[in-house]
């Protein structure tokens, strides 16, 4: 995000953001833990979509910031999700046609509206909020609390283990966003 806000929104990559951008990203990587990451070529698409998908949600992240100026947030959001339809519902229509919908109980219609609802709809528009109030160079630091997010909840709600990397990752994170605050 740092990069696409510097020629975007002409803010500045100051020593301090670059440092704090530098020990959030190690600790990134510890959380990840790359000795058990899966790099065979069969799932090398699979690793390319993500990549390419962090990317362009950083430059959605500058550029929400920017179009939410001179309108109400809701509005941005609105427009944003709606453009998202135009390649949603064609690749959903493609799907349906390669793959079976499964069994649909009231569980999986309310996971759907949950996630469409909740995790998508309100979760979009506050992080569009988070853009639109805040300076890029600080709103964007909030990324790098998604890695910690999930092993905390995994451990929290399922009892999954928290490995040392994963606690040293996490404060290196912490350590980052310290950094980025000041």
């Amino acid at each position: 995000m740092l990069v696409f806000a510097s020629p975007i929104l002409g803010e500045q990559i100051s020593r301090g953001s670059l440092l704090a951008l530098g020990i959030s990203t190690l600790g990134v990587v510890l959380v990840i833990d790359p000795r058990s990451a899966r790099l065979e070529p069969d799932l090398f698409i699979g690793n390319l979509c993500l990549l390419l998908a962090a990317v362009t949600w950083a430059l959605y992240s500058v550029l929400i910031g920017r179009a939410a100026q001179g309108t109400d947030i809701f509005s941005a959001t609105f427009a944003a999700l709606a453009g998202g339809y135009l390649i949603s519902i064609p690749a959903g229509a493609w799907e349906l046609r390669h793959a079976s919908l499964g069994e649909t109980t009231p569980g999986v219609i309310a996971g759907v509206i949950y996630l469409g609802v909740v995790a998508t709809a309100g979760a979009t528009v506050l992080w569009n909020t988070a853009f639109s109030v805040l300076p890029n160079a600080v709103a964007s630091w909030t990324f790098f609390a998604q890695p910690v997010d999930g092993p905390a909840l995994g451990a929290l709600l399922l009892s999954e283990t928290i490995t040392p990397t994963l606690l040293l990752g996490g404060l290196l994170i912490a350590a980052g966003l310290r950094i980025a605050s000041r």
